[in-house]
């Protein structure tokens, strides 16, 4: 089904819920796309995570710069992430890491974004259910580790 007339297509969207009443005391900002956002906030929510805030690109082409950068503003101390479960060379880091480094210095921030997902792989599936179960568990625990 597509968007009726009153929706629309957002570009980006916050987690839900306020996770603490200071924007300044959220530590990590980690930014995803599609169902990693899913993931990421079920563990945060089971692990009662409130300095992590969660940002879900649903688009990514052309990027949403300023709506990037108004959230990155909105949380000055935060380190930033941007997590995948893709391989690196498979998903969107390639394309996203330049913008965001550029939205990050837009708004006066020095920091270097930080890469979570798998490693470089030739295959976009490992072919057993197990590994991949271990390599989402292992991205998830890396994202909420301090």
């Amino acid at each position: 089904a597509g968007l009726g007339d009153n929706t629309r297509h957002l570009a980006v969207t916050k987690s839900g819920t306020p996770l603490t009443e200071h924007p300044a005391q959220i530590k990590k900002l980690v930014l995803c796309s599609g169902q990693m956002y899913y993931k990421l906030s079920h563990a945060r929510k089971t692990k009662k995570i409130k300095d992590v805030a969660i940002l879900r690109l649903e688009q990514i082409a052309p990027f949403p710069h300023d709506r990037i950068t108004d959230t990155i503003a909105f949380y000055p101390n935060a380190d930033v992430v941007w997590c995948q479960e893709e391989p690196k060379n498979m998903g969107a880091w390639f394309y996203v890491q330049p913008r965001l480094a550029t939205a990050l210095r837009s708004v006066g921030m020095d920091v270097e974004v930080r890469y979570v997902g798998r490693p470089v792989a030739a295959a976009t599936a490992t072919g057993s259910q197990q590994i991949h179960l271990q390599e989402t568990k292992q991205i998830l625990d890396t994202v909420f580790a301090d």
